[in-house]
């Protein structure tokens, strides 16, 4: 595998790694850390593309750590659509930050973050003490159908330890959309607010226009 590591600040996105307008690739062992980004997905950033990171076999997992995004979501893995399509499969995510407060642009996913009908798979990832501003320290997912763990033990998400500092959603937050949360293990997240009713959801957050299910989670 490939070490994408401390490569600056991207004055856009995807400080590690960018994969875009179509592209299908594979990413796989791969150490993706301490990378920074002024946008979305500091440590890989995909956009309109079909990409898996990740994999079931040993040597597979990538390890994705430790990466900033500036000024967006998904300090960690950031995937943007419309027709993108990602497989995240059996990383271990952690140490991620998405901790903007501009209003604008506020910080979202600090592990994962998908937005804007970005649809496919997140199975048996480790994803653990990210951090992001306003939303889904673990996970955001916005306006996607994207399915977060499966029904087979392997399937399972620990999503642990991340927390949110001005919002909802300390392990996940969910906004619109039809996603699927199905059997992760969700333990230890926070949430805080500097007004009490703001801070919500320290396992998981739900608002907005959410048609998806919920089912057999640990919280």
């Amino acid at each position: 595998g490939n070490n994408f590591k401390a490569n600056g600040s991207a004055t856009s996105s995807g400080g590690g790694m960018v994969l875009w307008n179509g592209t299908k690739a594979v990413v796989q062992g791969n150490g993706v850390g301490d990378n920074q980004s002024d946008g979305a997905g500091a440590g890989i950033n995909v956009i309109t593309a079909d990409v898996v990171i990740g994999g079931p076999q040993t040597g597979q997992a990538n390890t994705i750590s430790n990466n900033k995004t500036a000024g967006g979501y998904g300090g960690g893995i950031a995937c943007t659509g419309p027709g993108a399509k990602v497989s995240i499969v059996n990383n271990k995510i952690t140490g991620n930050k998405a901790p903007s407060s501009v209003t604008t642009h506020p910080g979202k996913g600090g592990g994962i973050g998908i937005n804007a009908a970005c649809d496919g798979e997140i199975l048996g990832n480790t994803i653990s003490s990210n951090e992001a501003f306003r939303f889904g320290g673990g996970v955001s997912v916005k306006e996607s159908d994207i399915k977060l763990g499966g029904p087979n033990p392997t399937d399972m998400n620990t999503i642990s330890l991340n927390k949110v500092h001005e919002g909802q959603g300390g392990g996940v937050g969910v906004e619109n959309g039809k996603p699927k949360l199905q059997k992760n293990k969700i333990f230890e997240n926070k949430t805080s607010a500097t007004l009490p009713q703001f801070g919500f959801g320290g396992g998981l957050a739900v608002i907005g226009g959410y048609a998806g299910e919920v089912m057999g989670n640990e919280i």
